[in-house]
């Protein structure tokens, strides 16, 4: 009777965590500004960025983002590094490695 119950409890869990890691996929709103009218950042998600009439001062010559666009499109080209930072896939490969090394480590 408790393996039924159990079985049950981990099927849905992982039905639960399949549709979280669906929903954090297809949104666009990850991070959202808590106050959009005091500044110029709307949201950012896995794929899209959203500004409103965003000045990035760091750039040679600076320019306004307004709008949705994709993360890859050429609207965002000169500030792209800024917005996906290049520690995401670095983290990314050390942790493949570390776990393909630790199953034949062991």
């Amino acid at each position: 009777m408790w393996r039924i119950i159990l079985i049950i409890a981990v099927i849905a869990f992982v039905a639960l965590a399949v549709v979280c890691h669906i929903v954090a996929l297809v949104t666009d709103y990850w991070l959202q500004s808590s106050a959009p009218e005091q500044n110029n950042f709307l949201n950012i998600g896995l794929w899209r960025a959203c500004f409103d009439h965003y000045m990035h001062h760091h750039e040679a010559n600076p320019r306004e983002y307004n709008g949705c666009h994709d993360l890859y499109s050429a609207e965002y080209e000169t500030i792209r590094d800024w917005l996906i930072p290049c520690e995401i896939p670095v983290y990314f490969f050390i942790f493949v490695f570390t776990t393909c090394i630790s199953k034949y480590v062991d």
